[in-house]
């Protein structure tokens, strides 16, 4: 890569343009600081499209995102990124690469539904390909026009069953085969050796519409279905409220009333609620990090920790105590440090006692957590 063509691409997504919004530069090992700060802004939601921009002296990496809340999914990624369990695997790699320094950024604010994807696409697009971390990108019109119509004139297009799912709709088309992951219906394609996997309902809509937006609608609640009739263009706002209405449907009653009378009954234990709403409500999610981040979207939703803040200063003081290792290896410590034992003993005797893995830092860890003062004179027990 050329060392002009990388600070003109750096100085496009760190310095332009000029509504961008620098939130903060940290190298990965000072996530704490910058916990403490997205912990403090999550409240203050700000529509918007952000950029994740990793830079080492040879290179540039970007990832682009919208949102309703930037703060509040800038705070998932650092979290998923810390953690070790980004959703994306390609960005997880770039930050677990020591060369790569990441900054945050607001790249525009304040824009309408039809507006933030729009102009989201025309950000991914504006950086070059192979400097890109985002994966899935809508393909325009043009050049997803012969995929479709080769979908519509394979005999597997019309192997479908119909069902009725929702009485307020006629009957939902779902395929015999092909299910993806997230639940909808998909169909193989190759032309000219190269392929793609399409969702049948967007197929289906460019069919009836000779349409490809954004997002597409399942008005019957049934990712599986690609009825044309049961299909409709949307924004984000009516995607959130279309799961909404799909929990209100499956609960019989108010998703929001019913969250916070569980998060109350099970004193906000994310772990708990995770279970309960995959009973419930079922889960499309396989990996831990997209469940936790449902449970917080719904808390943030139904605003339960604000009104319940003894609730949940009860359950992360709980967390603390099991991160600790459980009460015991906190009184265990407690009373090692009063005979001024040194973290490195104390370490020791956790380990060989509790059967745990400790180390110094995570003495320090603890005591810092729970303000467990350490004797300051000279007579420490080695």
């Amino acid at each position: 890569m050329q060392v002009e063509k990388l600070k003109l691409l750096t100085k496009q997504w760190t310095k332009i343009p000029k509504n961008s919004e620098k939130i903060k530069t940290f190298g990965k090992y000072y996530h704490r600081k910058m916990d403490s700060k997205a912990l403090g802004l999550h409240d203050q939601k700000t529509r918007g499209i952000y950029s994740l921009v990793f830079e080492s002296s040879s290179d540039i990496k970007i990832y682009i995102g919208q949102t309703e809340d930037i703060y509040g999914r800038l705070f998932i990624h650092l979290r998923g990124l810390k953690n070790g369990k980004h959703f994306s695997k390609r960005v997880q790699k770039v930050y677990d690469d020591s060369l790569y320094k990441m900054s945050l950024h607001i790249v525009a604010k304040g824009m309408n539904d039809e507006e933030i994807l729009q102009e989201e696409q025309a950000a991914i697009l504006s950086v070059p390909k192979e400097y890109r971390l985002n994966k899935n990108l809508i393909d325009s019109i043009d050049d997803i026009k012969p995929f479709f119509d080769r979908a519509l004139s394979l005999p597997s297009w019309n192997k479908y069953e119909k069902v009725q799912v929702n009485n307020d709709y006629d009957e939902c088309w779902q395929p015999l085969a092909g299910i993806d992951k997230d639940g909808y219906g998909v169909i193989k394609v190759a032309i000219n050796k190269k392929r793609k996997k399409l969702v049948r309902h967007r197929v289906s809509y460019y069919a009836k519409t000779g349409k490809h937006p954004h997002l597409i609608r399942h008005m019957c609640g049934n990712r599986k279905c690609f009825n044309p009739d049961h299909l409709e263009e949307g924004s984000i706002k009516d995607n959130l409220n279309d799961t909404r209405f799909t929990y209100n449907e499956k609960l019989g009653g108010n998703m929001m009333d019913k969250f916070e009378e569980m998060w109350v009954k099970y004193e906000a234990n994310v772990d708990k609620l995770i279970e309960w709403m995959d009973e419930v409500l079922g889960s499309k999610a396989t990996s831990i990090v997209p469940k936790r981040s449902r449970v917080y979207y719904w808390e943030g939703l139904t605003g339960v920790r604000k009104k319940y803040p003894e609730i949940y200063e009860r359950y992360k003081k709980q967390q603390k105590i099991e991160k600790a290792g459980g009460e015991e290896v906190l009184l265990y410590i407690k009373g090692c440090t009063f005979l001024r034992y040194s973290d490195e003993r104390i370490a020791s005797m956790i380990q060989s006692n509790f059967g745990i893995e400790y180390n110094e830092q995570k003495v320090q860890r603890v005591r810092s957590a729970f303000e467990i003062r350490k004797y300051q004179g000279s007579n420490t027990k080695v």
